[in-house]
Order: C-alpha cells, then sequence, then structure tokens
C-alpha cells in the first residue's frame, strides 16, 4: 500500500513535488482528489499553497478524476485566500474547464463568472485578472448568453492602465469570443430553401 507523505509547510522541491504527486496518484481515484481537496482546506496557508501547487502539475490524464469534485472547488475559489493561494487554484480551474468534458454550470460556476467580471474591472497588478479573462471566457462556452456581458467588461478595459499580460490576456480572449459569436450566428442564422438558391441563380 503506497504510503502520503506528509506535505510540508515550506516551499517544495522540484524533487519533492515530483515524488508526492507519484505518490498521490499511485493511490488512484477518488482518493488523491479527496486528499488533495483535503490538504486545500488546511489552516496552515503555506500547506493550502502546496496543495494547490501540486493540482497545477497533476498530468493532463488526471483532470477527469477531478470532474465529480468541481464543486467543491468551485466553493473554495469563493472562500478567503492568500494571493499564491488564489493564483494557484484559479490555473487549476482554467486547466479544468479547458480540458474536461463541459459541464451544466451550477449556481457555483455563475458565482465565479460574477467574481471574474468583477476581478477584471479592478485596478489590480497581478495575474489573477488575466486569469479571470480566461476563466470567464471559457465559462461562457457552456452558456453563450453571459457572453457579451464578458465582451462589453473586455472592451471598458483600458489597455493603457493594465500590464503586458494582461493585454496579451484581453487580445486573445476577445479573439476567442468573437470568433465563438461568429460560430453562433451561423450555427442559429436559417439555411436558404431550394426557392432562394433558385432565384439567387436569376
Amino acid at each position: 500500500m503506497t504510503t502520503i507523505p506528509t506535505l510540508p509547510d515550506r516551499r517544495l522541491s522540484p524533487v519533492e513535488r515530483k515524488e508526492i504527486i507519484g505518490a498521490l496518484l499511485q493511490t488512484g481515484a477518488p482518493h488523491y482528489p479527496l486528499q488533495l481537496l483535503s490538504w486545500m482546506q488546511s489552516p496552515v496557508a503555506k500547506i493550502a499553497e502546496n496543495a494547490a501547487l501540486l493540482c497545477t502539475h497533476l498530468p493532463k490524464s488526471a483532470l477527469a478524476d477531478f470532474i465529480p469534485f468541481t464543486e467543491q472547488l468551485l466553493k473554495r475559489s469563493h472562500s478567503p485566500l492568500t494571493a499564491p493561494q488564489r493564483r494557484l487554484l484559479f490555473t487549476f480551474l482554467l486547466r479544468l474547464f479547458e480540458h474536461q468534458p463541459h459541464p451544466l454550470l451550477t449556481p457555483s460556476h455563475l458565482q465565479l463568472y460574477d467574481s471574474c467580471l468583477q476581478r477584471i474591472a479592478a485596478p489590480d497588478r497581478s495575474c489573477i485578472p488575466a486569469l479571470c479573462m480566461k476563466i470567464a471566457a471559457a465559462l461562457t462556452d457552456l452558456l453563450p448568453e453571459i457572453r457579451e456581458e464578458l465582451i462589453t467588461t473586455l472592451e471598458f478595459l483600458d489597455d493603457q492602465y493594465l500590464t503586458p499580460a494582461q493585454r496579451s490576456a484581453k487580445r486573445h480572449v476577445m479573439a476567442q469570443l468573437n470568433k465563438a459569436h461568429k460560430r453562433q450566428k451561423q450555427v442559429s442564422s436559417p439555411p436558404c430553401d431550394q426557392t432562394q438558391r433558385s432565384n439567387k441563380a436569376y
């Protein structure tokens, strides 16, 4: 039986990070996702931060194991967090939204979307607004009706007050949203019937 090492309350070395992830994966799902979620809720900030860090370094093949625990991760994102904890947790959530099968949006998803809009609009020189742009864009794939709200929020941002990373994220997300918007319009447009085609021929 694999013994899971104790998560230290200090910075993990790359070797320690790899060893702990290896030991966790050997325990299989749902054991290791539950262990990571338990560590994330530790009252010791560094342990909770290390747990989120481990999540961001999990192999892509492990992401599906967290689908049943998405709601717990979302609720964790709404709780008070340190800046590093929030950055790492948002990074992991973005990976989940980009790679897991699209679920139905829950109230927790929408709460995260609203929180992201607020963080995008608020002055902040950290990487959090850029992450929030990408997370919000991923959520609009699940519910296109909220896409216009995100587009409007991004259009109101003045590029001169954004960091280079935020400007880059804004350009990327706007291009992604506009492409999705055009694709949606093409799908919703009624096809021309045979009569219309015949008339155009004359």
